[in-house]
């Protein structure tokens, strides 16, 4: 039984308030698995290789490999795109302003 002059008192602010972190990783850290795999493959060095793959495939003009090797480098150099949809119904009344002349004249060709 609790003694007399203890107060229990239930606190209705538990927990991380909104935007508030507390604990765990910082923002950007790898986690552990991805750290072990980064150093693996960084001693392997397999950007160079696939850069030596990349050129000994230009130079034997095998265009299905350089394909392969630059979509393979490429997600690591810019990130995916989702896909997005567009509703052509939604989109009537926009209007498109093109400071350049030369693209402007290409607009009002179409």
């Amino acid at each position: 039984m609790a003694n007399e002059n203890t107060k229990v008192v239930k606190s209705s602010k538990r927990g991380a308030s909104k935007g508030e972190r507390r604990g765990g990783r910082e923002k950007g850290t790898p986690n552990k698995r991805t750290l072990i795999l980064s150093e693996d493959l960084g001693d392997l060095a397999v950007a160079k290789e696939l850069v030596a793959l990349f050129k000994q495939a230009k130079d034997k003009n095998d265009m299905q490999m350089m394909f392969q090797i630059l979509s393979t480098l490429m997600k690591y150099l810019y990130p995916q795109r989702k896909a997005v949809e567009i509703d052509a119904e939604a989109t009537k009344g926009i209007n498109i302003i093109v400071a350049d002349k030369e693209h402007q004249k290409m607009l009002e060709d179409l």
